[in-house]
């Protein structure tokens, strides 16, 4: 009987310990990290840039109470500025011709921890279907030294590409299409693979 007790007792507690760990912020929301979605579509791109009441507290004058506490009608008064200080920030270039970022509409959402953040939103007509998209994402030094863009770039039925952004490294480039030859490029590569 004591055996069995023991070893209850042991999947007991490393089941508590187990809640505790899994309950834990590690697996939510780190400070000091925003996030970025892009979404590839052949003839739009879709950006969301989201950051979070800590940063904003850090970098902007939004407090207006001064309380050291934003609350989220203060962070609404405060998208029109978050969303000029992004569009300085967050560049976009598509088979090397630069974009510029359309404004789409900000919010204010909790997650479920009761963290604020804002969502900028932002789109960019395309003429053709994008092959290359270079990011460059230069706000990371702006929150502090060790703050990091969470990335991620999705196209509908492919896999999803993630990237981290950090002072050190603001732009990426993803491959995010493939490039149509002409009959002419078609030509060339058949006769090339004659003569090889």
């Amino acid at each position: 009987m004591k055996v069995r007790s023991r070893g209850m007792t042991g999947w007991l507690l490393g089941g508590a310990l187990l809640a505790l760990f899994l309950g834990s912020p590690v697996f939510g929301h780190n400070i000091n990290t925003s996030y970025t979605t892009l979404i590839v579509r052949p003839d739009t791109l879709k950006l969301m840039v989201v950051v979070d009441e800590y940063d904003l507290l850090q970098s902007f004058d939004l407090d207006g109470n001064q309380d050291g506490v934003l609350w989220r009608e203060e962070m609404l008064e405060g998208v029109p500025a978050v969303f000029d200080f992004i569009e300085q920030k967050v560049g976009l270039e598509v088979d090397g011709r630069s974009l510029v970022l359309e404004r789409s509409k900000g919010t204010v959402q909790p997650d479920d921890k009761g963290n604020l953040f804002v969502n900028l939103y932002f789109r960019v007509g395309l003429k053709d279907p994008a092959v290359e998209v270079e990011m460059e994402i230069d706000f990371c030094a702006d929150f502090g030294e060790t703050h990091k863009n969470l990335a991620k770039i999705l196209r509908p039925g492919k896999p999803m590409q993630q990237a981290v952004f950090a002072a050190e490294n603001p732009r990426q480039k993803f491959v995010v299409g493939e490039r149509e030859e002409s009959a002419l490029d078609q030509f060339v590569q058949m006769v090339k693979g004659w003569f090889e």
